[in-house]
């Protein structure tokens, strides 16, 4: 899952038509959706290598807040004609990230799915990271640190609803794949350090 979607920077205000999952080791995978008695194993196996953010599974209650989160999405979408194939999204970011970017790392690769080629009713954005904005605890600590002060963090937003945003909301996208993608049949960048 990429960090907070905040601090984009992409040279125009046109909104992005492509989304991008930034991965280091196999690109595509969900922990949530491996399920409780699988989550201990596979934190075990988690590695710098291989994943970012392992200091969040420090916190016992941080996998449970966040299948939490996208049961709530995942039931909205619905509600608003999304036709979600898998039951917990993959995360990307609308359009490419610079400071995602200048984190070099190695084995990190930007992988760019072009939105015309998500099937439909299978892609969602909230403006904001969603764990962070649609979490009270984990919103109130972030806005008293500054950040997510928009009125809308955390707001579920439709494909055919980026076009209304401004460019200031359009640098807070998060990008909820609601399928698996064949990484074979994506475009990839290696971000190399």
């Amino acid at each position: 899952m990429p960090p907070p979607a905040e601090g984009l920077s992409r040279g125009t205000a046109a909104t992005p038509d492509f989304v991008t999952h930034y991965a280091r080791g196999t690109p595509f995978r969900s922990i949530t959706a491996a399920g409780p008695s699988a989550w201990p194993a596979i934190i075990s196996g988690l590695t710098d290598s291989n994943s970012w953010g392992r200091g969040r599974f420090q916190d016992p209650h941080y996998l449970l807040r966040r299948v939490a989160v996208e049961a709530a999405l995942r039931e909205e979408f619905i509600s608003r004609g999304g036709r979600p194939i898998l039951e917990h999204p993959h995360y990307a970011l609308l359009g490419r990230s610079s400071r995602w970017e200048a984190q070099t790392r190695p084995g990190m690769v930007a992988w760019l799915i072009p939105i015309e080629q998500i099937p439909p009713g299978c892609l969602s954005f909230t403006l904001g990271d969603s764990l962070v904005c649609r979490h009270p605890e984990h919103l109130a600590f972030a806005r008293a640190r500054g950040r997510y002060q928009h009125p809308q963090a955390g707001g579920l937003v439709l494909r055919g609803e980026l076009d209304g945003l401004s460019s200031s909301e359009l640098e807070l996208i998060e990008a909820q794949i609601w399928f698996q993608p064949d990484p074979a049949a994506l475009d990839r960048s290696e971000i190399t350090p």
